[in-house]
């Protein structure tokens, strides 16, 4: 569900910025590395690099039917993470972490939600949040 939606809001609001009646071919590599720099460039890092993947993606496609059309120009590049404290676990430690009995089911779905990438943390939140009120009796 949200990769369908990065994909549309990547190049929906790409096209719209292009002209969404123009024809594929009139439009320029640089074109559309203005409009990425133009719409994302001051997002976040997964935000920008989401983006221009889906606008790759897409053009990847129309190109390998046939279309005529721009590509995404070298000088828009993928954004690399800023270096962080907080190291990334590995699979076999989310999957022994899960397996042990003293952790909870809730704990569980967590840390294999979040490893999936099924969810982000606000959404897990927001699902904690909602079973804490539907427990409660307010919501209905």
């Amino acid at each position: 569900m949200h990769a369908h939606r990065n994909y549309g809001t990547g190049v929906g609001k790409t096209a719209e910025r292009l002209g969404e009646a123009r024809p594929l071919a009139s439009v320029a590599d640089d074109e559309v590395g203005e409009a990425l720099e133009s719409l994302w460039g001051t997002a976040a890092v997964n935000t920008w690099n989401a983006r221009r993947s889906s606008v790759l993606s897409w053009l990847g496609w129309c190109g390998e039917r046939g279309y005529e059309g721009p590509a995404v120009p070298a000088w828009v590049r993928r954004m690399t993470q800023p270096d962080s404290d907080t190291l990334a676990r590995s699979k076999v430690a989310v999957d022994r972490l899960i397996a042990r009995r003293e952790v909870p089911l809730r704990e569980k779905a967590l840390w294999r939600m979040l490893y999936e990438g099924t969810v982000t943390l606000a959404e897990w939140r927001g699902m904690i949040f909602m079973l804490i009120l539907l427990g409660r009796g307010r919501v209905g």
